[in-house]
This record gives C-alpha cells, sequence and structure tokens, in this order.
C-alpha cells in the first residue's frame, strides 16, 4: 500500500486541469494508497481554486475538495514541533514558510507512515530541498 505526503502545489491539480492533472488524479484516487496532507493544505488549495478559476466553477470544485479532504485524505494536524522544524527547514533551505511548513510535516509523517513516503510537489525547489532531507519525491509535472 503506496504512501504519498502531497504538496497543495501537486493536489490542486486534482481540481484544476492543467499538466500532471491526470497523474495526480490517479495517485490520489486509487484505493489503498495513504494520501498525507497538513492541515494547511486545505487552506492553500482552497484560496488557490478560488482565485484561478470563475466563481461557478470554483464553487463545485472547491466543495468537491471539501468532501475529499474530509474523507479521502488523512489530515495531518500541525503541532509546535512542526513550526519549530519549519523555521530550521526555512532557513537552511531558503524556503517560502508555507512551504518549510509542508516539508517539515512530511518529514513528521516519513517517520510514522506504514508505508515508505513518497512527496509529491510541483514546486522544484521544494523538491529539492524534501530530497536533500533524505524523502523520495516525484512531481505531477513530468507526467503530460
Amino acid at each position: 500500500m503506496p504512501a504519498y505526503y502531497v504538496d497543495s502545489s501537486a493536489l490542486v491539480k486534482r481540481y484544476i486541469r492543467e499538466a500532471g492533472s491526470q497523474w495526480i488524479a490517479g495517485v490520489t484516487g486509487a484505493p489503498g494508497n495513504d494520501i498525507y496532507l497538513a492541515r494547511l493544505t486545505g487552506v492553500e488549495v482552497t484560496a488557490t481554486i478560488a482565485r484561478r478559476t470563475k466563481p461557478a466553477l470554483a464553487a463545485r470544485q472547491i466543495k468537491r475538495f471539501r468532501r475529499d479532504f474530509d474523507a479521502g485524505y488523512i489530515v495531518i494536524a500541525t503541532t509546535t514541533r512542526h513550526f519549530d522544524l519549519a523555521m530550521t527547514l526555512a532557513e537552511k533551505h531558503r524556503l517560502r514558510a508555507a512551504d518549510a511548513l509542508q516539508l517539515a510535516v512530511a518529514l513528521d509523517m516519513s517517520q510514522v507512515a506504514r508505508a515508505p513516503l513518497v512527496f509529491v510537489a510541483a514546486d522544484v525547489e521544494l523538491l529539492n530541498a524534501a530530497r536533500t532531507e533524505g524523502l523520495t519525491i516525484d512531481n505531477p509535472d513530468n507526467y503530460p
């Protein structure tokens, strides 16, 4: 049973059609795949859908995302430990705040996931930091 930590930059592709959408839909929709997300991902994906799509479509896609968020994914509560690690990662890798927090949660989950964790993002800078930290990575932009 594969385990994936999916960053917002990748997950939004399931709700907005763009390069990598079909691949991310396959990963996140496959029975048996554990899909881990930080609670922050809910805000980031909702905001991206709202900003990048017309209001009527945004409302439908946000409703679909919220249903998936509540029932289809393993949502991880962010702790003080995550924020402390994120500060270290932000400094070490020169990451944006949200990216550092996403990576901190993924590193934590890699220690407890039932299977080897693959960190999925569509952000090369973040993927490079994740690889440096020892995570296996994948980028949906590599799949048409």
